[in-house]
């Protein structure tokens, strides 16, 4: 028995000892090579979105869910009372009078939704763009879902301009008098072949619309200049396409002016 427990120990000594080199050498090579990250598994970008939202519903407040309700529910009805309109029952007020009760009713959805996060402790900016979208969208891209064909006759010459320059390559000023400030002819006119459209015709009665979000940059550094206040420069957006006169965007170089 003796012998036996002396053959054990010192097998079990040799094994330690021949087991130890071969572990600090695998130790001493791990440490020694670098952390190959590219061979990592990358987490999906679907992955970080619903981190992102997940964080960015942490951070809701309860005063910012309502109006997002309200926003949500003014567009639906909005959308939905778009085919009761009948522009043949326009009179002298113009649009106005062919709009249903229904398209009132999402606008003032949307005034009540304005009017709280533009009161709310912390002013979202975000969540006010969208309104700031959605009421350009009421207010001045109503007519190009609801009118047949463009309703100003000088933005159909100014097509016209375009398609002379998309055919020819060149502008004559003896045809006539826009062609001597071209630039915003040449720029429909690239507008036109990156969209693939035969014709300048089919994006007319969505100028106004366009223009008017481009207005946002010029009216965002003018309001900016006057006061540091937010709140006072979201409420001047809100003022100026309520109030603004129509007639000034329709596709012209008077609207990018």
């Amino acid at each position: 028995r003796r012998l036996r427990i002396i053959f054990e120990q010192s097998g079990k000594a040799v094994t330690d000892q021949t087991q130890k080199p071969v572990e600090r050498k695998l130790i001493a090579q791990t440490a020694a090579e670098p952390l190959r990250l590219g061979r990592l598994p990358q987490p999906r970008a679907s992955y970080h979105f619903l981190e992102l939202v997940k964080t960015w519903i942490k951070k809701w407040q309860p005063s910012q869910v309502l109006p997002i309700i309200l926003m949500v529910i003014g567009s639906a009805v909005w959308l939905f009372s778009l085919p009761q309109v009948n522009v043949e029952q326009i009179n002298d007020l113009g649009l106005v009078s062919a709009i249903p009760p229904t398209s009132w009713i999402a606008l003032a959805l949307l005034a009540v939704s304005f009017s709280l996060v533009l009161t709310a402790q912390k002013v979202n900016s975000i969540l006010i763009f969208f309104h700031m979208v959605i009421l350009v969208f009421m207010l001045y891209g109503i007519t190009a879902i609801v009118e047949t064909v463009p309703r100003f006759g000088p933005s159909w010459r100014h097509a016209g301009v375009i398609d002379y320059i998309l055919r020819n390559e060149n502008v004559n000023p003896r045809i006539d008098a826009y062609f001597n400030w071209p630039g915003v002819f040449i720029m429909g006119g690239l507008i036109t072949q990156i969209a693939g459209l035969d014709s300048a015709v089919y994006f007319l009665k969505w100028s106004p619309f366009f223009f008017q979000l481009l207005y946002m940059g010029p009216l965002w550094m003018i309001f900016n200049s006057l006061t540091s206040s937010r709140r006072l420069v979201w409420f001047g957006f809100w003022v100026f396409y309520l109030v603004n006169s129509v007639g000034q965007d329709y596709f012209s170089p008077y609207a990018m002016t």
